[in-house]
C-alpha cells in the first residue's frame, strides 16, 4: 500500500506524471496540471479511465459522443474505453486512473 499528496505533489514540464503502476500496467495512475487555455489533444485508449478533477474547471470530449462534459473540484468522469480530450476552463489540477480489465 502507498500514499500520496495529489495536492502538493510537483507535475513535471511535460503537465502529467505518472506516479503509480502495478506491475503489468494493468492499473496506471496520472496526475495532469492544466493550465487556463491549455489542452490535451484526444487520446485513443483501450481502457476504463476515471477522471477525478481535483481544482479548477476542465471540459471533456470524446469522439464517441456529441457534445462536451464540464467537470469543476470534487467531480469525476468515468469512461469506458475511448478517444478523450481534455482542455482546462481555468487552471487545473485532474487525477487520471487508467483500468486496463485486459492488459498484454
Amino acid at each position: 500500500m502507498q500514499t500520496f499528496d495529489l495536492l502538493s505533489r510537483e507535475v513535471g514540464e511535460g503537465r502529467a506524471e505518472i506516479f503509480s503502476m502495478s506491475d503489468k500496467n494493468e492499473f496506471v495512475t496520472r496526475l495532469i496540471q492544466l493550465d487556463t487555455g491549455e489542452e490535451i489533444p484526444p487520446l485513443k485508449t483501450d481502457a476504463h479511465i476515471i477522471f477525478v478533477v481535483m481544482s479548477g474547471e476542465v471540459e471533456f470530449s470524446s469522439e464517441e459522443e456529441e457534445g462536451e462534459t464540464t467537470l469543476t473540484g470534487g467531480k469525476c468522469l468515468v469512461s469506458p474505453p475511448a478517444s478523450i480530450s481534455l482542455r482546462a476552463n481555468q487552471d487545473s489540477r485532474v487525477l487520471e486512473i487508467k483500468i486496463d480489465l485486459c492488459p498484454e
